[in-house]
């Protein structure tokens, strides 16, 4: 078993390793799809794989379906939620209030499941209760306490590209 350079991002693996562990790229085109169809191009992991593994080293493209994936699910989880508490509470004020409760909890939501998704990814990576990982989750923490998802879930999504939280 020898190293060689991954063609993609020219990280050493091994030549018996079938993906790249590090950006995820097809190192063996023959047993892709691709190749099957007579394109000579070997495929690389879709930019919506491993999207529940909180311990995947994604690619920038990958990091950016992830980003738009639990993005959309924070702003349907945050409206439903919201929807859901302004009927069961039906505040007098008429529409206006009631959009104005159903957006403070959306926002409420989105910031929870932002800390919950940069709490899994630190704590997967085999990292937690160092400085570190506290502000990568403080930081989505505040991002998402300004911006909701929009803000919040980009530290998460960098974090998702990084195979170590050390700093070197």
């Amino acid at each position: 078993m020898a190293l060689i350079a991954c063609p993609e991002c020219q990280k050493q693996v091994s030549d018996q390793a079938s993906t790249c562990i590090h950006c995820g790229y097809t190192l063996h085109p023959s047993t892709t799809s691709a190749s099957i169809v007579g394109y000579s191009q070997p495929m690389r992991a879709g930019m919506f794989s491993n999207l529940l593994d909180f311990a995947y080293v994604r690619s920038a493209s990958q990091a950016l379906g992830w980003y738009i994936v639990y993005l959309v699910g924070t702003i349907v989880m945050s409206a439903v939620v919201g929807a859901i508490v302004v009927a069961i509470s039906r505040p007098r004020g008429g529409f206006t209030s009631g959009f104005d409760m159903g957006n403070i909890v959306g926002n409420v939501v989105a910031f929870c499941i932002t800390v919950v998704l940069s709490v899994m990814l630190v704590v997967k990576r085999g990292r937690g209760g160092d400085a570190q990982s506290l502000a990568i989750v403080v930081v989505a923490a505040i991002g998402a306490a300004l911006g909701g998802g929009l803000l919040g879930l980009i530290g998460p999504a960098y974090l998702s590209t990084r195979s170590h939280l050390d700093p070197t």
